[in-house]
């Protein structure tokens, strides 16, 4: 009988959980959400798709420095794009430092329904890279039934394990909400609210960039909280060349509790110079490498090669090293390591030979070039470590990180930016050097000579300073069946007929030397010994494609200023030979010099040995198009464009009656051009 009783209760308790379960309703979304839909006028964001009708950021701050920060995002997807990027939510943060967990995700459906996310939908994934070693992890989860008029809330909360800085804390919070994933997203954000929370013992520094805003400011229970309150911030729209929208873009703020940059250099310093020691394996093997340099500038030189060469670049940027680089020694055994890591090899090395080093602190973007150092509060978002070297010619500045850039330049990223020096009296505030104005050129030079009937085409690709940087890493990071396939793709932008026989790249592991490329096409059948006319065409087309700007968007779709290569010249060169003895050129353009605020144009025609030779060259004269300067800059680069075509003919030398009357029955004229100047009968 009691046997029976306890099964009568359980099928009883089984009952009651199933009718529970089926009665409970699903959890609506939060009431200051849903009284904010019948207020939300979604015509005015119909053309970013999507807005974010609340971004609420709560961040306290514990005694022991560590902090937890909650934050809320409600939004309202207008269109099918922005559903498709909102059915999938990734939130990036660093394992070691840091703990993220879901507190809750659901959406309310056009039908009035809501859905939750499930707990066995949520992910933790590793953020994947070629040379990437970091503990960079996202927090991934699927927004359920996410559709056009759909509303999604959801909110999660990050506690730090571990300050980088022990006994200090620094942050930086965004007004706009970035939407990390395959389709990236900075929406319009009807409502921002952020409230820090601290001890009331601590002095919070802050500041507002791109905002003018008063905390509320309430006391209570040994704690000081400070919110902010903005509303209507707009969408920043992403694309190709833009500026970097966080440090130029989005309004933000910061808080730091380190007293001053004094403070921050000294501890800096502590992580880096005892670490750059001397031991006679570092001592033993700086003599070896520098053997045979017989000037200071030439020891400098080797070591740096050396560590660029030998020591594998791997990115364990700030993670469980921090600021702490590993030995040099330890750096040599494993030969690899990450910035911190090369530099303080490279400190060390310069040390054994008596050259003084320091370590340099930096955020290698390009955004940052037109800023001054922040001297009002204190942080310290760097993510990169270069190595300055006093010289009395002019202090070195060296990136061993980049493998593709020869002494002593340093790669683009890292011109003209503001940086922290450790030197042996703490953190000195600097600004790295400019690049060379006559450095960073792309070249490109078509030898086309007549061979029977065919015509042999040899293509040059040339690159100096930082082009030639951008063109070695793009073929040594792909396989060479890769690298032959850019080569075509730049040979279709040609458009000359023909079949690639050889490409080879001369100097492309040797770091010294500036980038080549030389390519060797073969054109068949192309002409007869009897024709009376051949014309040869050309334009800058491929020297545009290769640097990206070819086809660049129209005026009316750019939103945001378009940023160029530093201080970049392109350069075309054509010599072509008479296909046929006894032709010589019909008649040569006159010369060409065209010059506007945006860059400076030449064409050259002249004569070489009977061969025609064609030189082009076209002067930026801005690394920045403003976005209103846009449209004047994209007419004038496509009037570039046309003045840059070219099309001129080699023809028969007439003699005797030839002369007088013409050639009768003329086969007819051939062309071996660009699309615009082709024939039936052309190369094209």
């Amino acid at each position: 009988m009691r046997h029976f009783r306890k099964l009568f209760l359980m099928v009883l308790f089984v009952l009651w959980s199933c009718v529970s379960a089926y009665a409970a309703p699903a959890v609506a979304l939060s009431p200051d959400i849903l009284s904010e839909l019948p207020k939300l006028n979604t015509d005015q964001y119909n053309e970013s798709g999507a807005v974010i009708l609340l971004k609420e950021v709560n961040l306290k701050v514990e005694k022991n420095y560590l902090s937890t920060h909650t934050i809320r995002i409600a939004g309202k997807v207008l269109n099918d794009a922005a559903a498709t990027a909102y059915r999938e939510i990734a939130i990036p943060f660093n394992a070691y430092y840091e703990d993220v967990t879901l507190d809750f995700g659901r959406v309310l459906t056009p039908d009035g329904k809501t859905k939750k996310v499930q707990n066995d939908t949520i992910q933790i994934k590793t953020i994947s890279g070629s040379n990437v070693y970091n503990d960079e992890k996202l927090l991934c989860f699927p927004l359920p039934a996410v559709s056009s008029g759909a509303v999604f809330e959801y909110q999660f909360s990050t506690k730090t394990k571990r300050t980088l800085m022990p006994g200090k804390w620094f942050d930086t919070v965004r007004f706009n909400s970035f939407h990390f994933g395959e389709t990236s997203r900075l929406d319009p954000v009807r409502k921002f609210m952020c409230t820090v929370t601290v001890p009331d013992k601590e002095k919070l520094n802050y500041q507002l960039k791109r905002a003018t805003l008063q905390p509320t400011i309430v006391k209570k229970a040994g704690t000081v909280s400070y919110t902010w309150e903005a509303h209507d911030i707009p969408a920043i729209k992403l694309e190709g060349g833009m500026p970097c929208w966080v440090h130029e873009m989005t309004p933000l703020l910061e808080f730091s509790l380190i007293n001053d940059w004094d403070e921050f250099g000294a501890w800096a310093r502590s992580q880096f110079v005892p670490k750059a020691e001397v031991t006679p394996e570092i001592a033993a093997l700086a003599k070896e490498i520098a053997a045979n340099a017989k000037t200071r500038r030439e020891r400098i030189s080797a070591l740096y090669y050396y560590v660029q060469s030998k020591i594998k670049y791997v990115s364990i940027d700030l993670n469980s090293s921090g600021y702490a680089p590993h030995p040099p020694g330890q750096v040599l055994e494993n030969e690899y390591g990450d910035c911190k890591d090369q530099g303080v090899l490279l400190i060390a090395l310069l040390k054994a030979l008596d050259i003084p080093a320091f370590p340099v602190l930096l955020d290698p973007c390009l955004s940052l070039r037109e800023t001054e150092f922040e001297k009002k509060i204190v942080i310290p978002h760097f993510s990169h470590l270069i190595v300055m070297v006093p010289d009395q010619q002019g202090d070195i500045w060296l990136d061993t990180t980049s493998f593709v850039t020869p002494f002593p330049l340093l790669p683009e990223q890292d011109m003209r930016q503001p940086v922290l020096v450790l030197t042996d009296k703490g953190g000195m505030m600097l600004r790295t050097p400019d690049g060379n104005a006559a450095t960073n050129e792309l070249s490109l030079k078509f030898d086309l000579n007549a061979q029977h009937t065919d015509f042999l085409v040899a293509m040059n690709l040339q690159g100096t300073g930082t082009i030639s940087e951008y063109l070695k890493w793009r073929m040594l990071a792909a396989d060479p069946d890769t690298r032959k396939d850019m080569i075509l793709r730049l040979w279709s932008v040609v458009r000359y007929k023909g079949n690639n026989t050889s490409i080879e790249f001369p100097s492309l592991e040797n770091r010294s030397i500036p980038f080549e490329g030389k390519m060797q096409f073969t054109a068949k059948n192309v002409f007869s010994d009897t024709i009376d006319s051949f014309a040869y065409s050309g334009n800058m087309s491929a020297a545009f494609w290769v640097l990206e700007l070819l086809n660049l968007p129209a005026p009316e779709s750019r939103r945001n200023d378009l940023l160029i290569a530093d201080r970049l010249a392109l350069n075309a060169e054509w010599i072509c030979a008479p296909p046929v003895t006894g032709m010589v050129i019909k008649k040569l353009p006159d010369n060409v010099t065209h010059e506007d605020r945006f860059g400076k144009f030449t064409a050259n025609f002249s004569t070489e040995n009977e061969s025609l030779k064609v030189a082009m060259r076209y002067e930026f004269k801005q690394a920045r198009i403003k976005k209103e300067d846009y449209k004047d800059f994209y007419n004038a680069l496509t009037e570039i464009e046309h003045k840059a075509q070219w099309s001129i003919s080699f023809v028969r030398e007439k003699k005797g009656w030839r002369k007088l009357f013409g050639r009768l029955s003329a086969p007819p004229c051939r062309c071996m051009g660009l699309k615009d100047i082709s024939s039936e009968t052309g190369i094209m």
